[in-house]
């Protein structure tokens, strides 16, 4: 009898909670974006949108107020003071999470979104 790997629970607990996050996602809502008791919640709402945002390419080419108008003031952040725009996503969707994933955006000289992307602190 071969003994069973004691990488095959490691494994499927990576694949479960990568496939679990994958079927969780949403398409993106403004109202649900910015709602704090979706934001702040158990299960942060924004980690399940925010994929469906960039995919979108909605934020190409808006400018700041519309960034705005569309999510809301960013929270002051120390963090990432190489971008313009920051917002918080929720805790990393990994099955080591120990960081937070935020919503990153570099504007032009005109206050233009030129660049946006997922990072982890």
């Amino acid at each position: 009898m071969i003994p069973a790997s004691p990488y095959i629970p490691l494994f499927g607990t990576m694949a479960y909670v990568d496939v679990s996050e994958h079927l969780h996602r949403r398409p993106f809502d403004r109202k649900s974006w910015q709602d704090p008791k979706q934001v702040d919640g158990e299960d942060p709402v924004r980690l399940r949108i925010v994929d469906d945002l960039i995919k979108s390419k909605r934020l190409d080419r808006l400018s700041r107020a519309d960034i705005v108008k569309l999510l809301g003031e960013p929270a002051a952040t120390d963090y990432f003071r190489e971008y313009d725009l920051v917002y918080w996503l929720g805790p990393e969707r990994r099955w080591t999470g120990i960081d937070s994933e935020y919503l990153a955006m570099q504007l032009d000289k005109n206050g233009i979104v030129r660049s946006y992307r997922i990072v982890r602190d």
